[in-house]
């Protein structure tokens, strides 16, 4: 007799993606820490041009830069990424357009972050994960 291990299943009976959830939500934390780091930086950049800080002003401007193209990539991934993890998730599609459309508002785009990544984390606890703070042990 030819004993054989059950095959290991990633989706829940009501077709949740739990390791597709489990996935994206960590490449979402790690969005959601950029986008606040540059929040901060972008503050201390503002202080510096308001208050005549001691940096020239070509050094200061190339950290401008380096900011808008990281926030620039960074808005891009969050798109990407939440619209994987809302379709982990099984999200209505009508769900998912409006929250990649939300993301453009930089800070309700950051609440959205925030309030996805609560769901994942209920939904992966309620299965069974452990869920820290930088996402689900896998």
């Amino acid at each position: 007799m030819n004993m054989q291990a059950p095959p290991i299943v990633n989706e829940t009976p009501g077709g949740v993606d739990v390791q597709g959830v489990a996935k994206n939500q960590k490449i979402v934390i790690w969005i959601i820490l950029v986008r606040l780091l540059l929040i901060v930086g972008g503050v201390a950049v503002a202080m510096m041009l308001g208050g005549g800080g001691q940096g020239s002003q070509a050094s200061l401007g190339a950290m401008v830069l380096a900011m808008r193209l990281v926030q620039l990539v960074t808005f891009v991934l969050s798109i990407v990424f939440i619209v994987l993890l809302m379709t982990a998730m099984r999200t209505q599609v009508l769900w998912r357009v409006l929250a990649a459309i939300g993301l453009i508002i930089p800070l309700v785009g950051l609440i959205i972050l925030l309030v996805v990544n609560g769901k994942a984390t209920a939904l992966l606890r309620a299965n069974g994960y452990t869920v820290g703070l930088m996402g689900a042990r896998t």
